[in-house]
């Protein structure tokens, strides 16, 4: 056995049993990502959260 048998092997990307990858949309606008990360991020970015602080200047 070499080195090579040894390392880890990468994952594939998951994706859903008929191979597609799956996608995470947006419930407000419909935009899709790859990623739960990205949707979230996407979703407190672009539609905010509803409680936002007002700034007093």
């Amino acid at each position: 056995m070499d080195w090579s048998d040894k390392s880890p092997r990468l994952k594939p990307s998951r994706s859903s049993s008929t191979g597609s990858p799956v996608l995470h949309s947006c419930e407000s606008c419909g935009k899709t990502y790859k990623n739960r990360a990205s949707l979230y991020t996407h979703k407190h970015r672009d539609h905010g959260n509803g409680s936002k602080t007002p700034i007093i200047k």
